[in-house]
């Protein structure tokens, strides 16, 4: 199995997590996550999300999304590509289907 064969369905889970956790007004968001060490060599991940149209209200992420991105982080990590940053992109279609998109920064 290759490294995009196991992310499929990781990536397409937190496209979905994203999209409930948003306003029913929001059209489309942005998940930022980024991978920080401390000081005292641990390390953890700061998760924001936000609207590209501005909107101001506050979305926490669930916590099945800090799993989620654990899991992403691990299998990259195991296969010699650790990220230092990942931005999902969610935007509704059309159609009423949600999009999403990743771009990864090591």
């Amino acid at each position: 199995m290759t490294l995009q064969d196991e992310e499929g369905p990781i990536d397409a889970e937190i496209a979905r997590l994203l999209t409930e956790a948003i306003p029913e007004s929001w059209a489309s968001a942005v998940l930022d996550v980024e991978f920080v060490e401390q000081l005292d060599g641990t390390h953890g991940f700061v998760h924001r999300i936000t609207s590209p149209q501005r909107y101001r209200d506050l979305v926490s992420p669930p916590d099945e999304l800090y799993e989620l991105t654990l899991r992403l982080f691990d299998l990259f990590s195991r296969a010699g590509r650790p990220w230092r940053k990942v931005r999902y992109g969610v935007s509704a279609a059309q159609d009423g289907a949600w999009d999403y998109r990743v771009h990864f920064e090591y």
